[in-house]
């Protein structure tokens, strides 16, 4: 599905979409009321709001095609995923399930010039957004990725979830940041030695033309214990790679930055306290922020030596938490070709994770305390 070349919203989907949203915020509102129901006694409507907040299990659990016109907002979807982590304790979700989510989202030029100002593109603009708009675009259809999460019938917890790689490929260049039609479908499960990783393609389309603008993937991974042995810790990063490299300092407070120009408010990425909450020792830089960033950098630091013109394709994959504030943050890349060069950060690899060999390309890494890697990846021409 992430190779489609239109984009239609079935009027059917439509209807789910809608009623499940109208499912979640009333469990939601039962969730609220019901300790007050149960302290006054209220017996039929304690009943009721128990009722009400297994609706979505009881109406939507099998509707695996949905769609938004406009998606919720993340705030939004987190208290879903929430609900629907603490029902699946009493109605899992479908074995492994194809689900499909569809929406029509909406670029917000105020949040898109905070975006650019946050993650260092200088030159982009609402109205030219250049090499910013790979990143944003694929940000802004991460929300999709999240409904999907928080259905009925996903089958693990969103609590725990973890982001773990990604793949971007833009077919041209945006004259304006576009109104997004974007599809993801959940793909795949694959077992590994650290769990069950969850592949969403996504497919985003410009809202006025319908043509194809970028399809792409995100994987997340479900932390569980598998039969495949593990293989050896990760070994750091070497230094000695010929690279560009600039220094990097992040305030403790870039989290909520970049959750109020993105709209993701993930609570790890926001303050000590909630990131404690949910078993990190401090906040964390959000790693859409660091991919972001990384785009940005590389196309100050090589554009003599590499053509950032599009069509591109970006794959990242995360390996260790850049906790906040970072003062030792440092970013490498480097220009490689088939004859000369050695990869300072990973090589490209297709949505399937599979190697590939263009002809030249852009590695990255991201380190922390000297050579630990938070984050390395690839950009190139397809």
């Amino acid at each position: 599905m992430a190779g489609d070349k239109d984009f239609n919203i079935d009027s059917v989907a439509q209807k789910r979409g809608s009623y499940l949203l109208h499912f979640w915020r009333i469990s939601l509102a039962s969730f609220i009321v019901l300790p007050a129901f149960l302290y006054l006694r209220f017996w039929i409507l304690s009943i009721f709001a128990i009722f009400c907040f297994f609706s979505p299990v009881i109406f939507a659990k099998k509707w695996v095609h949905f769609a938004y016109e406009e998606p919720p907002r993340n705030i939004e979807i987190l208290f879903h995923s929430a609900i629907g982590s603490f029902v699946r304790l009493f109605s899992p979700g479908l074995k492994q399930p194809k689900l499909t989510c569809s929406s029509r989202i909406r670029a917000n030029a105020a949040e898109f010039k905070e975006y650019c100002k946050l993650c260092g593109f200088k030159e982009a603009t609402f109205e030219n957004p250049g090499l910013a708009a790979l990143p944003f675009m694929h940000a802004m259809s991460i929300a999709i990725c999240g409904s999907i999460v928080a259905h009925p019938a996903f089958p693990y917890s969103a609590l725990g979830l973890i982001h773990i790689r990604n793949h971007i490929g833009m077919k041209r260049k945006v004259r304006h940041a576009v109104f997004l039609a974007s599809r993801v479908l959940q793909f795949s499960y694959t077992k590994t030695d650290k769990g069950v990783e969850i592949l969403f393609l996504i497919s985003a389309f410009d809202d006025k033309s319908n043509e194809l603008l970028f399809n792409g993937s995100s994987t997340l991974l479900h932390r569980c214990k598998t039969d495949i042995a593990r293989p050896r810790k990760i070994q750091q990063l070497e230094d000695n790679t010929p690279s560009l490299s600039e220094e990097w300092t992040l305030p403790g407070t870039i989290g909520l930055s970049y959750a109020i120009c993105s709209g993701d408010y993930n609570p790890i990425h926001l303050h000590p306290i909630s990131a404690k909450a949910f078993g990190q020792k401090n906040a964390i830089a959000h790693g859409m922020y660091t991919l972001a960033k990384s785009l940005s950098s590389a196309a100050s630091l090589v554009k003599s030596d590499f053509d950032m013109l599009f069509p591109l394709e970006v794959t990242n994959e995360w390996k260790l938490p850049l906790h906040l504030p970072s003062n030792d943050a440092s970013y490498h890349c480097n220009v490689v070709t088939k004859h000369s060069g050695h990869a300072c950060g990973s090589s490209p690899r297709s949505i399937e994770n599979e190697p590939l060999t263009p002809t030249e390309y852009v590695s990255f890494a991201v380190r922390f305390e000297g050579s630990k890697p938070h984050m390395i990846g690839a950009l190139w021409h397809p």
